[in-house]
């Protein structure tokens, strides 16, 4: 496989936690940013559906557990940021979720904010906006969270890489939920992203 997929969002992706400013999913119905429209999503629903052979995992400091497909594993994505790093490297696709307290962000920071700067991050590492395909940013809703999720589509040294990037408010938390593969193989991937990212649990509310 080619490295430097698996290596990309270990270098780039994860902001600081202590930026001046920063930046779920309700399983039938996806609200646009602007929030005037409601309608049936069935990448949504589709990824709702029950998997079979789901696997729970648990981050080492216990915070966070989430469930993975069959084909996946834990990994290690070289991003010592994230808590729970898995890939499934038959089908080149890979997630990895980081847990942030909102303590170590200005008090003003909304979840928009929060999203921003992850995005300006990725989008500045592969070469700026005029070189990126970015999706509109869609406020969702999983498991009472709210969340924004948007594609992200660029170049890493050569390589093309597709992103479905996820951030979350978990009450006294932001997460990240970066998921990516090739553009070619992204798609077939998108159940298992959603599959993860719908299963994710904070330990600290069950």
């Amino acid at each position: 496989m080619n490295k430097r997929l698996k290596l990309f969002v270990g270098i780039c992706c994860i902001v600081s936690l202590f930026s001046l400013a920063a930046c779920t999913l309700d399983e039938s119905s996806v609200v646009s940013a602007g929030g005037n429209s409601t309608y049936e999503s069935s990448e949504v629903k589709s990824s709702m559906v029950e998997r079979v052979n789901l696997i729970e995992v648990t981050s080492p400091d216990g915070k966070i557990k989430a469930s993975i497909p069959e084909g996946w594993t834990e990994d290690n994505l070289d991003n010592p940021d994230a808590s729970i790093q898995l890939s499934n490297e038959e089908e080149f696709g890979y997630t990895l979720i980081v847990i942030e307290d909102k303590a170590d962000y200005d008090t003003s920071t909304k979840l928009a904010d929060y999203q921003k700067i992850i995005l300006d991050s990725m989008v500045d590492t592969l070469g700026g906006t005029e070189a990126v395909k970015k999706s509109e940013p869609e406020s969702i809703k999983v498991n009472n969270y709210q969340a924004i999720q948007c594609d992200l589509e660029g170049f890493f040294e050569g390589t093309s890489v597709k992103y479905l990037i996820t951030c979350i408010d978990a009450q006294d938390h932001y997460l990240q939920v970066v998921s990516w593969s090739y553009p070619g193989k992204f798609d077939s991937n998108k159940d298992d992203f959603n599959t993860v990212l719908n299963s994710i649990k904070l330990t600290s509310e069950q």
